[in-house]
């Protein structure tokens, strides 16, 4: 008897090929969307949760002749992901909705419809790897350095990692495009989604408005002198250096974000760096903690060396060998080797 398991479809090309495979290596296979956000009923976006993407999972689910579910999640997404990522940016923090959106919706609510309704597993196209030992469920990167997404996974439980496949795990980006284009898929060219999927620019603003966060502008101090004005608050991150543009001597990094004043904190990269920084809400995916490990604070960064300190009640985490931009409110994912070990979230302490 065919094992069942329901194919995670976003409308991009990651998801379809993973239902492909799926269904290629003899699964009985079906498709869900969710509507997760307000943004699913607009024609066109760059995010992931849009019209055209519903219109384009179900041309996948038809091509590979599979059920498709849409699936409404738009108010658990608005309790657990939206309304936690205004609260975060309120408080001058940058939030990462994805982390959230993972453990709460895509490995949370979509794996318990998936076991009402006679499933076994639930699949995704993240690129990362999940593992059974003896010592328990391990989460690994996916095999795509480039592409690899296990740090947006390290808040999710064992237990919903034991019903999960990723059928691009060991898999190159270049790969899955050659099989969705070989297979005739309609996502093949299908851009990647980029965007926050409930709000951007202007949108992003009116909700924040709506919420009763005031979005305005105010000064750009250096060293406590003000030397221009920036856009509304929201727009920055603690390490950005994009978007600052005021003409200066050398190239400028927000290393503040003062919400009580409205004014954002600029500085010199080396002074937006921390050697070592506090962590909130940290969960050990291994075993026994291990007090030395590779780091990463970014999605896109090159992991450092750093240690885990416990300071009565109290976490910390110090580089190594040098210091790096932390913005508060980001992830920090621990990694021994290929695996994930731990993972918190930067407090904001005094930045």
């Amino acid at each position: 008897m065919k094992k069942k398991v329901v194919a995670a479809l976003s409308g991009g090309v990651d998801s379809s090929v993973a239902a492909f495979l799926l269904k290629e290596n003899g699964y009985e296979v079906a498709g869900a969307t969710l509507l997760l956000c307000g943004e699913c009923g607009k024609e066109k976006s760059k995010s992931c949760c849009s019209l055209e993407d519903v219109f384009l999972a179900k041309e996948v689910a038809s091509k590979l002749k599979i059920e498709h579910y849409i699936l409404d999640r738009r108010e658990l997404f608005l309790k657990t992901v939206q309304n936690k990522y205004l609260e975060e940016i309120a408080q001058g923090k940058t939030p990462n909705p994805c982390i959230l959106c993972n453990k709460f919706l895509k490995f949370g609510s979509l794996l318990e419809w998936a076991q009402e309704n006679g499933f076994q597993y639930v699949a995704t196209g993240h690129y990362a790897r999940v593992v059974s030992t003896r010592e328990g469920i391990e989460l690994l990167r996916g095999v795509d350095k480039n592409k690899d997404q296990s740090y947006f996974l390290f808040a999710v439980e064992d237990k919903n990692f034991r019903r999960t496949i990723f059928p691009l795990g060991e898999l190159t980006k270049n790969e899955v495009r050659k099989i969705a284009k070989d297979v005739g898929l309609p996502t093949f060219e299908k851009r990647e989604s980029q965007d926050l999927c409930f709000g951007k620019g202007d949108n992003l603003k009116i909700i924040l408005n709506s919420c009763g966060i005031e979005d305005r502008k105010g000064d750009v101090l250096f060293k406590g002198k003000k030397i221009g004005q920036h856009k509304g608050l929201s727009n920055y991150t603690v390490g950005q250096r994009k978007g600052i543009s005021i003409p200066f001597s050398e190239p400028l990094y927000v290393i503040k974000i003062d919400k009580k004043n409205n004014a954002l904190i600029v500085g010199t990269k080396e002074m937006a760096k921390r050697k070592r920084f506090k962590v909130e809400n940290w969960i050990w995916r291994s075993r026994e903690p291990v007090t030395a490990f590779d780091l990463q604070v970014r999605y896109r960064m090159k992991p450092l060396k750093a240690r885990f300190v416990e300071e009565g009640e109290d976490f910390f985490i110090e580089w190594k060998d040098e210091s790096e931009v932390a913005a508060p409110g980001q992830a920090a994912v621990a990694y021994l080797d290929q695996k994930v070990i731990g993972g918190g979230f930067i407090a904001y302490e005094d930045f």
